[in-house]
């Protein structure tokens, strides 16, 4: 097969993209077994791969490296750092880069310079060898100067495993609170990929797109925290079963997660991710507030065969306008939803609660704390100087009367009101 015909393979359903990308990419295609590569897992091709790498990147400003079947074992860290650059494989089963465990240090590395555009990495195994530090991160995207940004970027079908460190992990050391979003991680797609020990996107910018993953292991599975101003993400698709947590956002702006089946894979430690499976989180100095926040179609476990795990299986923080509906919550009943005291305007339609076969009451799995929240049945409770509405029998109210506002605006009231009727249902 040759190379032109294994990067059509890569871009199936994108021909039209293909074309415009291969008029720039035709004067570099590069196979690293041209600059000596071996693929034999034993000889050390480190310094092969890279001379394949640097020469595509000095031909026509981009180029195409091409990884035939092989193991290509590397001692010291890949670096690529142009435009209109891509790795590729056959298949990430068949063409694996694979690290020494005496590198603690990125397996590979993308870095953002000027105008960093179309940079991908496709159908490649990225492989630790089992015992790596932390530090060893299968994938890290650097912005480390005052110019870098990297946009229309991707990692996709690839198969990124064994690393001591994070799966994809983004260092973006130029970005100082609470500057803007002028410059970072944008327009990054991480889609069809099998990923161990999870994706930190510390400093991101906007237009992430996480999607039809299995991400796998020790860390949480998806943390983004954004720089100031960094908006509309999606997490979307995936399989996502680690022990500290499956989605922690920290910051962010336009958010949705749906579609994802999350799931702990043992207990975990106390205070990660918020101390739930999805945790929406805001408070960070500068960028406070997570606001226009979609949860909805997702299949939840929180781990209730450990002994030890989780407080919540969705958790809200300092939030303004979140939607959590149509979610499929495998619960304890006092481990559903909490909304904190910091939120605002959430929404909680309706939901699935499970506890292993029974299903559960709303009431018992929602633990509401916020401002304004909309789907949640609150008890008719007492104020300063008397009962919260004039109306409540104080007799016997104050124990069975709820009230929900809905999400359409109306209130139900559910209860003993003043004339001793009852307003089980009733919309006011």
């Amino acid at each position: 097969m040759s190379l032109p015909e294994i990067i059509s393979l890569s871009d199936t359903g994108h021909l039209g993209h293909h074309e415009n990308l291969h008029r720039r990419f035709n004067e570099g295609w590069v196979s690293v077994t041209d600059h000596g590569a071996v693929g034999d897992g034993v000889t050390d091709d480190t310094a092969a791969v890279q001379a394949a790498i640097t020469a595509a990147q000095t031909t026509g400003g981009g180029g195409v490296v091409f990884f035939p079947e092989g193991a290509y074992r590397t001692t010291a860290t890949l670096v690529m750092s142009s435009a209109y650059m891509r790795l590729v494989g056959t298949s990430p089963r068949r063409s694996r880069i694979v690290a020494d465990d005496t590198l603690n240090a990125a397996i590979l590395q993308i870095q953002g310079k000027v105008g960093s555009t179309f940079v991908g990495v496709e159908l490649l195994a990225i492989e630790g060898a089992g015992a790596g530090g932390a530090g060893q991160h299968g994938i890290e995207i650097v912005l480390d100067h005052a110019t870098d940004i990297l946009s229309w970027s991707w990692i996709k079908r690839c198969w990124i495993r064994n690393q001591g460190g994070y799966g994809i992990k983004l260092t973006n050391t130029k970005y100082t609170p609470p500057s803007t979003n002028a410059d970072g991680l944008y327009d990054f797609f991480i889609q069809d990929n099998v990923i161990e020990n999870g994706v930190d996107l510390t400093y991101a910018g906007d237009s992430l797109f996480i999607e039809r993953n299995m991400i796998l292991g020790d860390n949480v599975g998806v943390y983004l925290k954004c720089v100031t101003g960094g908006k509309q993400h999606v997490i979307r698709e995936n399989v996502i079963l680690t022990a500290q947590g499956a989605i922690h956002v920290c910051s962010a702006g336009i958010v949705t997660i749906e579609d994802n089946h999350l799931e702990l894979k043992s207990a975990q430690t106390a205070g990660q991710c918020g101390d739930a499976v999805i945790y929406i989180e805001g408070g960070w100095a500068h960028q406070d507030t997570v606001r226009s926040v979609i949860i909805r179609h997702n299949n939840i476990d929180g781990g209730l065969r450990y002994t030890t795990g989780i407080d919540y299986n969705i958790r809200v923080g300092q939030t303004k306008g979140c939607l959590i509906e149509d979610n499929t919550i495998l619960v304890a009943a006092t481990k559903g939803i909490i909304i904190d005291a910091a939120s605002e305007g959430t929404a909680v339609g309706q939901n699935s609660y499970i506890s292993d076969a029974t299903w559960l009451d709303v009431a018992p799995s929602i633990t509401d704390n916020g401002k304004g929240t909309m789907g949640v049945w609150r008890a008719l409770s007492t104020v300063a100087g008397g009962y919260l509405n004039s109306w409540v029998d104080t007799a016997e109210a104050v124990q069975t009367g709820r009230y929900m506002k809905r999400v359409d605006g109306w209130v139900r009231l559910s209860g003993i009101v003043i004339n001793g009727t009852t307003a089980s249902g009733t919309d006011i």
